[in-house]
């Protein structure tokens, strides 16, 4: 009367070859996301270096448009960021107190570093007495310094470059060995700007 049916169950799961093949498509894509995780990070530090760098000289320009301050000589303040290649590892904040438009021992406020192994790779100008004409460091050694000065109360950005007077435009190119470096730009208007 009643018949037993044995009932089958279907317990089919995954085969070997296919655990093998699902683990090594895995494997190549954690290992794709792991070396690119290192390119996004060491990107995302340089622009994070170049960002502060564009901070400082716009505390620079807040300084200079906003503080009075008595010098030694009881002149207006004026505050400046000085660059360096022989000193590529950081800036300088500095009070122009002898009217000069360049940085002198004597003005340093303080010195602005950049972290890790970042530095400045390359600086380019424009000088207004050779109108259109970019000069760049790696191919003009004798571009090596910028000052940056704001006076209050004009936000305008008074550049100098020691050789070749008044600038209109400089680029600081600011990187780490073996990758692309990060360009921050002042125009003569105080805009700064990344690129």
């Amino acid at each position: 009367m009643f018949k037993n049916k044995i009932v089958k169950k279907n317990n089919q799961g995954f085969s070997i070859p296919e655990l093998l093949v699902v683990i090594g498509i895995m494997a190549i894509f954690v290992t794709f996301v792991f070396i690119r995780e290192n390119d996004f990070k060491s990107t995302l530090q340089l622009r994070n270096v170049a960002h502060e760098l564009a901070l400082s000289i716009r505390e620079t320009q807040a300084y200079g448009i906003g503080i009075l301050r008595d010098s030694p000589t009881g002149s207006e303040g004026r505050y400046g960021m000085h660059i360096d290649l022989s000193h590529p590892t950081y800036t300088i904040l500095y009070t122009d107190d002898n009217k000069d438009g360049q940085y002198s021992s004597d003005e340093l406020l303080k010195k602005i570093y950049f972290e890790d192994q970042f530095s400045i790779q390359k600086l380019c100008i424009y000088p207004t007495t050779i109108p259109g004409v970019e000069k760049c460091s790696d191919s003009d050694p004798s571009v090596q310094s910028l000052d940056i000065l704001f006076v209050r109360p004009d936000p305008d950005a008074l550049m100098t470059s020691f050789g070749f007077g008044e600038v209109s435009l400089a680029k600081i190119f600011v990187g780490i060995s073996g990758a692309t470096p990060v360009n921050v730009q002042v125009s003569r208007t105080g805009q700064v700007s990344i690129k």
